[in-house]
This record gives C-alpha cells, structure tokens and sequence, in this order.
C-alpha cells in the first residue's frame, strides 16, 4: 500500500517537477520574444526553451532526459555568463531559469525511488 502512495500522491512522485518545467521551458520560449535579444541569444534562448519543454514533457519515465534538462539547463546559465552577451533583464531571466530548471530536473519520479 505504501507503494501506491509514493507513485501516485503527487507531493511525492516527482511528476510536478516535469509539469514545473515545461512551464518554465514555456516561458524561456516565450521571453525570447517579450523583449530585446541579440540575434544570438535570442535563438539560443528560444531553442532552449523549446528544449527544455520538450525534454520535461518526455521526461517522466525516463531519468536520462531528466539528465538532458539538466544539461540544457547548465547549457543556459553558461551561455548567459560567458557566449552570448546581454541586457541585465536577459541575463537575470536566463541565469534565475536555469537555476530553478536544474534544481527542479535533479527531483525524480516515482519510478527512480529506491523500492521499500
């Protein structure tokens, strides 16, 4: 019985982080349009976005995608700091983003809980 509490209370099944995500990944997408950009950050910006959305999405049963939006998520606050320069309103955005996605991608699901 306990068992079926873990995998389907969603306090507890991880399944909130992947929805957590897809919204900021939704977000990223649509703040790359919602003000200024330079033309490079403004498609890496948008990329992953899309990214993150997809991989969020995808993510609930499998832990290497949790991985990959972890690594889309390191991708970005690397980007904001070092590739592409930005307005602080960019820079903040992206780097406050990549900070929540890869501490929310670092929750698993119910199926990577260890068995009790």
């Amino acid at each position: 019985m306990n068992k079926l509490f873990i995998a389907h209370h969603p306090g507890q099944s991880g399944q909130w982080a992947r929805y957590c995500n897809m919204v900021l990944g939704l977000w990223l997408f649509v703040s790359a349009f919602a003000w200024t950009h330079t033309p490079e950050n403004r498609i890496n910006t948008c990329l992953v976005g899309l990214f993150v959305t997809i991989s969020s999405s995808l993510a609930a049963g499998a832990s290497v995608l949790r991985r990959l939006t972890s690594a889309l998520a390191a991708w970005l606050a690397f980007t904001a700091l070092v590739v592409y320069p930005s307005r602080p309103a960019t820079l903040w955005n992206n780097l406050l983003l990549a900070a929540v996605v890869l501490a929310v991608s670092l929750i698993p699901s119910a199926d990577e809980l260890p068995r009790q």
